[in-house]
């Protein structure tokens, strides 16, 4: 039976392994001193409720930064402003001494026999703390957005630097803190801010911490009581969280995208797959994708396949139409079935009224339609998209813009970015794309 049992459970451990998602951000916590568990959850959950998180984000995790005791606490704070040369030797005791109400020979002892399982503790806490937000998170490419309270800094900053020495830098890039009523001297995110109160009575005298930037409606420094029931702090630490989500969504996808495997030609699942590498994390394998929107994609599951597309797609469709292969519901968003124009080349199209002519001897590319008044409207922007595969980088040494002809607006984007804008009135010129 105890076989069995174990059995179960090594099913039950595979089955619940995380798919990479990019469409996920994580939002976490991480309290101050004097926390116990349920209170740290308490602030976590009231974080939760404001700026309407509830529509996108599920809940605020909370990275728990554990309690030893009141003293305990504070020399835990105050070891790790040392750590950070935030203090100096002499600051170091004297703040220690003021923890056992000047009494010199107990802040001694202390620092003989409690300091080192301070340290230790501390430590453990941190690996803890990158342990829950790499292995959980990073490795399934989430976004993760750190909101930390009073010591809560101290051990973000913590996560950060350990971030840097131990994983690739480019991480940093997903891995913004907002800081509250911080006693650090310094943000380290990459992609970080912070809001203290000009009365917070906890703060303010720490040597070295960050100017205060922030009314406080009386001196506090609870993170629900003061900084949340607070208005300047409030709408401050409200308007930073939705700063930093708003840089998470347009961050660039984790992942690029390799078309090489990719077949022109082709509608089968197979054949339009590609794989997906991690830009900058060497330790996550490959992973094959359907290639909705290439420009400007994020990878996450679908239907038990991963997508490279906007987020929000609810199914994938094969469709019967002779120029597309696939559709994705509610992005609207298509895989466009490919030809060869050149070795190494594929062309798609998606839209109807889109036409091209290519001259394989000359390596010429014509795109578009010429006539008068095919689409109607007035003062409207016409979106019409061309998609250009490049299999391997060798097979193509440059493409030239030989003429553009518009009437009376035009931008011309490759991977999303603008490397063509004009604007003129009543100028017809054919399209070319020389291939090289």
């Amino acid at each position: 039976m105890k076989k069995i049992t174990a059995l179960i459970l090594i099913i039950l451990s595979f089955s619940f392994a995380l798919p990479i998602n990019e469409c996920k951000t994580d939002i976490y916590f991480v309290n101050g001193v004097w926390n116990t568990e349920d209170q740290a959850r308490d602030s976590a959950k009231k974080l939760y409720q404001i700026y309407e998180l509830t529509k996108k984000y599920r809940k605020v995790k909370l990275l728990y930064n554990s309690h030893y005791g009141a003293q305990e606490d504070l020399l835990e704070t105050f070891y790790q402003l040392k750590k950070e040369g935030q203090i100096n030797n002499v600051e170091y005791f004297t703040l220690v001494s003021l923890a056992y109400g000047g009494n010199i020979p107990a802040a001694t002892a202390a620092l003989t026999k409690l300091m080192p399982i301070i340290k230790y503790l501390e430590e453990k806490n941190v690996e803890k703390l990158v342990s829950n937000v790499y292995n959980n998170r990073f490795k399934y490419s989430h976004r993760v957005l750190l909101v930390s309270h009073s010591q809560g800094n101290l051990f973000a900053n913590r996560i950060n630097r350990i971030f840097d020495s131990l994983f690739p830098k480019e991480y940093q890039d997903y891995l913004p803190n907002v800081q509250v009523a911080s006693p650090a001297n310094s943000v380290h995110a990459k992609m970080g801010t912070y809001i203290t109160g000009w009365i917070d009575p906890v703060i303010n005298p720490i040597p070295g911490s960050m100017p205060a930037n922030a009314d406080l409606d009386s001196p506090g420094h609870g993170f629900v009581t003061a900084y949340l029931a607070s208005k300047d702090t409030y709408n401050k630490i409200v308007a930073a969280i939705k700063q930093q989500l708003s840089n998470l969504d347009k961050i660039k996808s984790m992942w690029e995208l390799n078309t090489s495997n990719m077949t022109c030609g082709s509608c089968k699942e197979e054949d339009i797959k590609i794989t997906a590498q991690h830009r900058f994390d060497k330790s996550i394998s490959d992973i094959k994708v359907f290639p909705f929107n290439p420009p400007a994609y994020k990878i996450y599951p679908l239907e038990g396949k991963y997508v490279a597309a906007k987020c929000g797609g609810t199914s994938i469709v094969a469709q019967d139409n002779p120029n597309i292969c696939y559709s994705i519901e509610n992005t609207n968003e298509y895989i466009p079935k490919m030809e060869s124009l050149i070795k190494g080349v594929c062309i798609g199209i998606v839209d109807s009224d889109i036409n091209y002519r290519f001259n394989p001897d000359t390596k010429e590319l014509l795109v578009g339609t010429i006539g008068n008044n095919y689409w109607l409207g007035h003062c409207t922007h016409y979106k019409r998209h061309i998609l250009l595969f490049v299999k391997n980088e060798q097979y193509l040494n440059s493409v030239k813009l030989n003429e553009v002809g518009f009437d009376d607006w035009i931008q011309l984007s490759i991977d999303g970015s603008p490397f063509y804008i004009a604007l003129m009135r009543c100028l017809r010129i054919v399209n070319y794309i020389h291939l090289l």
